[in-house]
């Protein structure tokens, strides 16, 4: 999601809040574009780290980023810093958007102005520069139009749309499908060694050292189809399962 000024320059400075895989995605993308870029991250050891090797300690471990992005953090940027940027682009995983950016909501919600981008996840393989495509949606065309332009490279291409909550939906929902996948991948007869394991879902999230995003927006989804009567099969039956309910 970008908060895009109205005054983008060819070099913009670009704020990724979330150091994780997508926002480290982006901002290695951005920063390839030759933008200014300063990813935040929560963890202290993660912002010494990289502004040290241009490596994410947790995320993408074995790529180099470019030089001109500058990590911060681990506390929040400040209005100063936030004032001078043409983007802000937030690349935190759903089930924390609402707790990291508490401590600046007014700053952020003065700033933003209510002009909104939605861009639906890229592949990981982007930081190899293989070719990808992705969605950019905005109730203002013309600011899809300048977030288009602001991540497109020869291998990156942004299709441009008029529905903002459509992408993050979807996005959102791919979470969850992409658990089912998992699901079925697991069950297949050529992976029954992995599938017979049966470990909890908190033993697995031990073992990952972090919640994969789609877990909590199953809990959300379940919530709503229920609430609006959806016929959601897959989604309800990845809902039963982490819930182990039979």
């Amino acid at each position: 999601m970008t908060g895009v000024k109205d005054h983008p320059t060819t070099r913009s400075r670009v704020l990724v809040f979330g150091a994780g895989n997508f926002g480290s995605c982006l901002a290695s993308h951005l920063g390839d574009s030759q933008h200014d870029v300063y990813m935040w991250a929560r963890e202290e050891s993660t912002v010494k780290y990289f502004n040290e090797h241009h490596r994410n300690p947790l995320y993408l471990r074995d790529h180099q980023f470019p030089s001109n992005i500058t990590a911060v953090g681990p506390e929040l940027p400040g209005k100063e810093l936030i004032n001078t940027m043409d983007v802000l682009l937030f690349a935190i995983p759903t089930q924390f958007l609402s707790r990291d950016l508490r401590l600046r909501k007014k700053v952020l919600r003065d700033l933003c102005e209510g002009v909104r981008v939605m861009i639906n996840p890229p592949s990981l393989t982007v930081v190899e520069r293989q070719p990808t495509s992705v969605s950019v949606a905005s109730f203002t065309e013309s600011e899809a139009n300048k977030a288009s332009t602001l991540f497109h490279q020869p291998h990156f291409r942004c299709y441009t749309g008029a529905d903002p909550i459509g992408i993050e939906l979807s996005g959102a929902l791919k979470n969850v499908y992409a658990i089912a996948a998992g699901m079925s991948d697991g069950l297949g007869f050529e992976n029954n060694t992995r599938a017979s394991k049966g470990e909890s879902l908190d033993t697995i999230m031990k073992t990952l050292g972090s919640v994969a995003e789609g877990v909590s927006t199953t809990k959300g989804v379940k919530t709503i189809i229920d609430e609006l009567g959806v016929n959601a099969p897959i989604a309800s039956s990845v809902s039963r399962r982490l819930t182990a309910e039979r």
